[in-house]
Order: C-alpha cells, then structure tokens, then sequence
C-alpha cells in the first residue's frame, strides 16, 4: 500500500507566520502606545522648568547649592540651610519634575541673583551638580550676569561620564535610550529601593539627625524616571574637558576646593579633579574628609563640617589636602622616566 505524503502548503506558512508576525508587533505597539499614554498622562502637569529655592539674609556672601542626580533639592534646602544661614542668603536649585530644560535653570539663577543685590557667591555643587554648573559657567552671557564668584566647592564632582566605572557608564547608556513609559518609570522607581539599610547612612550625629539623613536618601530613591529621564541624556552628553572654562577659572576670587570621601564608590574623584582642573585652567585644592564613611558619595549635607570649612576657606588640619594639578604632572613626568629606562639597553 502506497501513503501520499501530505505536504503543508508552503505560501500558507509562509503567510501565516506574517500574519502572525504582524499581530504580535501591532499587539506590542497597542501595548506601547498604552504604556506611553499612561505615563503621559499622570505626568502631563508636571513641570519641565527648574527653580531656585531662595531665604533672603543679611551677610557676606550668598551661597548657591547645585543638586546632583535625581536629588530633591527642596528636601536638601529643608535640612542643610541652616547649615549654611550663618554664610548670608542661599539659593537651593531644585530640578525639574521632568526633561531638564537648561535655560530655565540660567534664568531662575539669574533671577536669585538679582534678588541677592550680586553680593560675592559661593557656589557648592554636588556630584552632577559640578557639571551642571560648568555648562552654566561656559555660557559667558550668563557668566557675566551672575556677577562675582568668590569660590566654589565640589563635593563628588561628575565633570563627565570618563570618571565612572563601566557598569555606571552602560547604566547612563541605557537611560539615554529607553523611553519614559509607565512600566520604566515603575522599574526604575523599584530599583532605586534595593540595597538601602544602615550601611547607607553617612552623617554626622552631632550635627544632623537619624531622621535628616533618612529623609534625604528616601528623597532620592523616590525621584522618578520620568525626572531623572532628562538628566540621564545630559551626564551621557557633556563633559567639562570639552568647556571652555579658562576664563570662568580666571574670574575665581578664591578657585575651586574639591571634597571626597577617601574611595568614593561611584565617582573615581581623582580624575575628576584633575580634568576640572585642566579645564578650568587653576590649580584644584583636592580634600579628603577624613569625617565621611571611607567609600561615601556626595554625603556633605550630612557631614556639614567639611563643606562650610571649605566654603569659608578653612583647613582646621582635619583633611588630607593634594595639589592635584601637581600630583598629575608628578605622575606623568615619572611615567616618562620610567618608558625612557625601559627602552635603555642592559
């Protein structure tokens, strides 16, 4: 007995796995479209505009305090400002709840510093912030407007994505390319919640509260993606050796002290430091403070002792200090001696 082999047509295949092929991408696109419009509209009324957070005082100075990623300016306002009350008038910048927009920021300082009457500024500016004010400071227009700066601190100082690790760099990558949805927005939110305990707590007891420094770490994990979303684009983007800052270095009064812990964990601070230095075109008075966990980021706020002494210009011999323009120079010239040694015949 002979069988007929039954063979399946193949155009049918071929047309249903399209047809197939087709109904799964208009169901992703549906589902995408959703997630998109979702997200759209719980965040369509938040703002996309930056504001300074101003306490008018009598003083010498005033002092403006740049946020770094994700951070909650208002929340750093709430708890740090009476840190610094004693300095004059402080102006707190406070990010956008979505995009980052940097006129607005441009104008809104501006604005504080027509409040203030142009009395001598100290700028502190943490981890991103650092960057965020060398884009302001490149822009002369703004520069000039902004009137005298008599010093700046840097606390963890991002002056581009270079001074990260790997892993960091692929994180900012990847931000810069998935979309602000519902469901990234959620799984950014989750992740910001993992790892936090007492081991990320840094503060100084006698100056800041449990609850403080609580709050100001919550106050970070909690940002969403949507807010974050719009600074992730600008870390992966600039770079302050790329800024032409000579001439913002030049008009320092007092140059630029930057704070680190001794091993920052996300910031490699050393070369940080360095290429602020190159680019600002002064040399950088590097502090370790000795005060902060060994391996802390950014936490000044909740170790105020090491920022107000730096912001008055004082040591008290509580800090390692480095030249690091000179430390740099030291290493290269050594790392030429020892290729010209080496190429040297026996």
């Amino acid at each position: 007995m002979t069988h007929e082999i039954i063979r399946p047509n193949e155009r049918c295949i071929k047309e249903g796995t399209l047809l197939t092929l087709g109904a799964v991408s208009l169901a992703a696109t549906a589902a995408f479209a959703t997630d998109y419009s979702v997200h759209r509209h719980t965040y369509k009324d938040k703002s996309d505009k930056a504001r300074v957070l101003t306490t008018q005082r009598p003083g010498e100075y005033s002092v403006l305090v740049f946020p770094g990623y994700h951070a909650d300016g208002e929340i750093l306002a709430k708890n740090f400002d009476k840190h610094l009350e004693h300095l004059g008038t402080t102006h707190f910048v406070v990010h956008p709840e979505r995009g980052m927009n940097l006129d607005s920021y441009k104008d809104e300082i501006l604005k504080a510093r027509k409040m203030d009457g142009h009395r001598p500024l100290l700028i502190y500016a943490l981890s991103m912030g650092a960057l965020l004010d060398a884009k302001i400071a490149s822009d002369e227009g703004v520069r000039h407007e902004m009137g005298e700066i008599h010093r700046k601190v840097l606390d963890s100082p991002l002056s581009g994505k270079g001074d990260l690790d790997i892993v960091s760099r692929l994180g900012i990558l990847a931000g810069s390319l998935l979309p602000a949805t519902f469901s990234t927005d959620r799984v950014y939110h989750l992740v910001n919640q993992l790892g936090l305990g007492d081991e990320s707590l840094d503060f100084d007891p006698e100056l800041v509260t449990r609850e403080e420094a609580e709050e100001r770490l919550w106050s970070t994990r909690r940002v969403r993606y949507a807010a974050a979303k719009g600074q992730i684009p600008f870390m992966h983007r600039e770079n302050m050796a790329k800024m032409d800052l000579s001439q913002a270095g030049a008009e320092l009064d007092e140059g630029i002290i930057v704070l680190s812990s001794l091993e920052d964990h996300l910031i490699n601070t050393r070369r940080s430091a360095g290429v602020i230095s190159d680019s600002y075109d002064i040399p950088v008075e590097f502090r370790y403070d000795l005060t902060r966990k060994e391996t802390s980021h950014a936490t000044g706020p909740e170790n105020p002792r090491g920022v107000v002494d730096a912001l008055e210009g004082k040591n008290r011999d509580k800090y390692m200090t480095l030249d690091i323009r000179n430390t740099i120079r030291k290493y290269q010239e050594n790392k030429k001696r020892r290729a010209i040694w080496q190429k040297k015949p026996a």
